[in-house]
């Protein structure tokens, strides 16, 4: 293994972040998810995700309108 630390998001997490005045969760959450795209970005990190998040965010914003 290269060492990264792995996460897995559900869907729910990505639509927390992206639309995260909306979000139930507490600002210490917030800033856990913050710091994993962050880590992401600078691939210090790998993020597992579902083949169908990017349908099920299209439909979340699709149907929040």
């Amino acid at each position: 293994m290269n060492g990264k630390p792995i996460y897995y998001w559900d869907t729910c997490v990505f639509i927390d972040w992206l639309m995260s005045s909306n979000s139930s969760r507490t600002s210490e959450e917030m800033n856990g998810i913050s710091k994993v795209a962050q880590l992401f970005d600078k691939n210090q990190a790998i993020l597992v995700v579902s083949s169908i998040v990017r349908i099920e965010i299209l439909a979340c914003t699709h149907n929040s309108r």
